[in-house]
């Protein structure tokens, strides 16, 4: 995760940007979002999830494209549980293809928000027979999203802004992330998942080894922010599995900060595979506000 912002922050020491917006070599970039809401009802990805039958939030395909004379790539986040395989691989292909930089060149990357499908293709054609509805449905709704985030791509590209500085930020984050797994005084280990509500116990547990922080890389030039890219290390999730497609906290906001500050935003999930809101969650929509607003 730290390797693309490690990029930026050494390109923004080797690039010298001209005062001429114009010249070549300068920083550029610039941006797309689309909506990827899969069709309601349809039975798309991997079945961990309900049937999506309602639609609280657009799922949406955001991103950036950035450009200078040394360096093109394309970081792409998707309100997606996971991507997986060879599906990741064909979104990856697809997105240079529009973008005209190598698949090397793009990061895909999942906020994996569990009100939200999973995609694998090529664990389909494993798992189900040829006229199986979801393996049918999935590969549609794959070449779907495909065409629209392309069809963006391309759209931006009219669009590109100078960056002539970049800038780095951090703060801590409280009463939001907690570790999934606890050691135990016995050295056992005692589960945590995203939802405490039916668990005194859990959520009375220690806070946990977490990396508290929320990072955030700006693209900036002479009028201001031009992007914003934030990232934090937990499971995104404050409750699910009612069939209902949401981009929950993470686009919550997301959608907040684009609107106060009418910036683009993005968001990242950071290394939370051992991390969830579980201490502070009891899955209801006043809880999902107030870690919304913490973070």
């Amino acid at each position: 995760m730290k390797h693309w912002i490690a990029a930026l922050i050494v390109l923004s020491m080797l690039h010298s940007p001209s005062e001429s917006s114009g010249e070549e070599g300068s920083l550029r970039v610039t941006t797309f979002s689309v909506d990827i809401t899969p069709p309601l009802g349809e039975p798309v990805g991997l079945g961990f999830i309900p049937l999506l039958t309602t639609a609280e939030h657009p799922l949406l395909a955001r991103g950036i494209l950035l450009r200078d004379a040394g360096l093109s790539c394309v970081i792409c986040t998707l309100d997606w549980m996971e991507v997986h395989n060879e599906s990741y691989d064909f979104l990856r292909q697809q997105l240079g293809n529009a973008a005209g930089v190598p698949a090397s060149h793009v990061a895909v990357h999942c906020l994996h928000q569990h009100t939200a499908p999973a995609i694998s293709t090529a664990a389909q054609r494993l798992q189900l027979q040829p006229g199986d509805p979801r393996r049918i449905a999935s590969a549609e709704y794959l070449l779907s999203v495909s065409r629209k985030i392309t069809a963006a791509i391309h759209t931006s590209q009219s669009h590109w802004r100078d960056v002539t500085h970049i800038g780095v930020g951090k703060a801590e984050v409280r009463q939001v992330a907690s570790n999934r797994r606890i050691e135990q005084s016995d050295g056992s280990i005692r589960g945590r998942g995203s939802n405490t509500a039916s668990s005194p116990l859990l959520r009375d547990l220690p806070e946990g080894l977490i990396d508290p922080l929320v990072r955030t890389v700006s693209l900036e030039n002479t009028s201001g922010a031009v992007a914003q890219m934030h990232y934090y290390a937990s499971h995104p999730q404050s409750f699910y599995g009612d069939g209902r497609a949401s981009y929950d906290v993470p686009g919550i906001i997301r959608e907040r900060l684009e609107h106060r500050s009418q910036v683009f935003q993005l968001y990242i999930t950071g290394c939370g595979g051992d991390v969830a809101f579980g201490k502070y969650n009891d899955g209801t929509r006043t809880t999902r506000s107030q870690l919304t607003a913490r973070l």
